[in-house]
């Protein structure tokens, strides 16, 4: 009778973990989920304003191609500076987003293994 208890107890454990990790992968799914709807939104807006600014540009250079050709070359060259350091910045905080979940993920998939290990111990 014992020996049954002890079993069911343990199968109510194991069945609890795994619900535990189930949940937890499908946490992390659903988090990686909305943040490629967002990075895909924010690509979506920078590709806009991307166009727009190059748009602003072309007229830009139509018209200072009337008045002075090293002057556009310069403002070209600096406004690509400027939208490739603003692009490189926003990748570099979407990556660090990307890594500060996956390892809290991992942290928690830890945390669990140690609970069941201490719970069964």
């Amino acid at each position: 009778m014992i020996q049954v208890i002890i079993q069911v107890i343990i199968l109510v454990i194991t069945l609890v973990i795994i619900l535990v990790i189930i949940l937890e992968i499908i946490l992390v799914i659903i988090l990686v989920t909305i943040l490629v709807i967002i990075l895909v939104i924010i690509l979506v807006i920078m590709l806009v304003i991307i166009l727009v600014i190059i748009l602003v540009i072309i007229l830009v250079i139509i018209l200072v191609i009337i008045l002075n050709i090293i002057l556009v070359i310069t403002l070209v060259i600096i406004l690509v500076i400027i939208l490739v350091i603003i692009l490189l910045i926003i990748l570099v905080i979407i990556l660090f987003i990307v890594l500060a979940i996956i390892l809290v993920s991992i942290l928690v998939i830890i945390m669990v293994i140690i609970l069941v290990i201490i719970l069964i111990i």
